[in-house]
């Protein structure tokens, strides 16, 4: 029988993460909370999407100490977020991404494979070809296709507010090993989840990802 042990990072890693204790971070809560009813003009079948995005752009961006897979909930290392009852109760601003199945969970396969930028143009389609119609079938349709848009949004921008900060941790790094994986992750988030993974590695960036920024919506979908 084969035995497998931790690699040392992956053992730091755990000592460092079992050496903290868990704490509510209000971070979230403080952001949405100052945004209040900014979007107070917004349709209602777009207002949370666009809220969400408001949400991401504010976020701060948190790489923690030799990170690969890059991303966090909170700039408080094992921070955790809470979110209300009415959140919860909510349907997700991605739901979308469940097309026509009929299991209600987000197709992750369509973005590793196709990304949210090509899912936004064919949003972006719909709304062209719906135009200027007046029928409420087709206003609710195209205000549908308004907050997934936005929903693309937010996943694109969060991905590229971490490339940045990992760009800039890579410039501030002395240590060359480290400061080549910053360098690389930037890269990555750089092209997903907005584009397709090309690799194993980035297929992973793109899943955690999604998954994380589903927990941040609203976390009844993720």
């Amino acid at each position: 029988m084969n035995k497998y042990a931790l690699t040392p990072r992956v053992k730091m890693l755990a000592e460092r993460l079992s050496a903290r204790n868990s704490s509510i971070i209000t971070e979230r809560a403080n952001i949405l909370e100052a945004l209040g009813n900014q979007l107070s003009g917004a349709p209602q079948a777009i207002k949370p999407a666009q809220r969400f995005y408001e949400f991401i752009r504010h976020f701060p961006a948190f790489i923690a100490q030799d990170e690969l897979i890059i991303g966090s909930q909170s700039s408080t290392p094992r921070g955790a977020i809470f979110h209300t009852e009415n959140e919860i109760n909510s349907h997700s601003i991605y739901t979308f991404l469940a097309g026509d199945s009929t299991i209600d969970a987000p197709d992750y396969l369509a973005v590793l494979n196709i990304g949210f930028l090509a899912i936004k143009a064919q949003l972006e389609n719909k709304v062209r070809n719906i135009g200027s119609a007046v029928s409420r079938n087709s206003i609710d349709e195209a205000n549908n296709c308004r907050s997934a848009i936005y929903a693309c949004d937010a996943a694109i921008h969060f991905a590229q507010a971490l490339a940045s900060k990992a760009e800039s941790m890579a410039a501030a790094e002395s240590n060359q090993y480290r400061r080549a994986e910053l360098q690389e992750s930037a890269a990555i988030l750089r092209n997903v989840p907005a584009k397709p993974a090309q690799t194993f590695k980035e297929a992973c960036q793109a899943f955690y990802l999604l998954q994380l920024i589903l927990h941040l919506e609203n976390g009844s979908y993720a």
